[in-house]
């Protein structure tokens, strides 16, 4: 396990990764950002909840021009290139992260700074909660099925 830069205490990432270890539903993924790897971002996410294509297609390749022209990454610069806000220190951090987490954001972890961010990126769910999978294609067969009768009747 890494050390943070403050009092040898677990690093930020280390101990969300550690929150949600036991969980299917949630990915913490690093990434290094200069290339002698000492930049660190992890990105806390529920898969089913963001739209990855744009996580991958356009806030990573965002973030890692921006580390590369600055060196580092601030809350202020991420304001200027996306919607963005920061977890309030002093808070219950497990607590924020969760409410976040699975209201659909993706959380991004400034290793360096020990900072949380969190940008929205909810993909909303093609079906509603209360149905499951099976049953939203079972509708959409019979739904089918049901037009091609009234098509045929109509002739």
């Amino acid at each position: 396990m890494k050390k943070g830069k403050w009092n040898g205490a677990p690093s930020c990432i280390d101990q969300i990764q550690k929150w949600f270890e036991h969980s299917s539903d949630v990915v913490l993924r690093t990434k290094t950002f200069d290339n002698e790897g000492r930049y660190l971002l992890g990105f806390l996410y529920a898969p089913n909840l963001v739209d990855m294509q744009f996580i991958n297609e356009v806030i990573l390749p965002t973030i890692s021009k921006a580390v590369q022209e600055n060196g580092e990454l601030t809350i202020d610069q991420l304001s200027n290139i996306m919607e963005i806000s920061m977890l309030k220190k002093g808070s219950d951090v497990k607590e924020g992260v969760e409410s976040i987490l699975f209201s659909g954001d993706l959380i991004i972890i400034n290793e360096s700074s020990n900072e949380i961010y969190y940008t929205p990126l909810a993909n909303s769910p093609k079906r509603s909660p209360e149905e499951s999978n099976i049953e939203s294609s079972i509708r959409g067969d019979l739904e089918m099925d049901l037009l091609r009768i009234y098509r045929i009747t109509c002739l």
